[in-house]
């Protein structure tokens, strides 16, 4: 699978909550504080979600690297 197809598998299997953070911060280049306006989050509730995406991101595209 290419680089680009894992990276997307790997947001696409992210919980709705984390998936919508991840997207609107690091996709979209909102701000944090934007994120967490649009959501309704304040923004410590906001960075949270985004550390587990991230967190969860990483170690689906390591565990895919290790499986091939």
């Amino acid at each position: 699978m290419a680089g680009r197809e894992r990276v997307a598998a790997a947001i696409a299997g992210l919980p709705a909550d984390q998936r919508q953070v991840l997207i609107m911060r690091d996709v979209q280049g909102l701000s944090g504080h934007e994120v967490a306006r649009a959501l309704g989050l304040s923004v410590p509730a906001m960075k949270s979600r985004l550390h587990r995406a991230r967190a969860a991101v990483r170690s689906r595209l390591d565990d895919s690297e290790t499986l091939t």
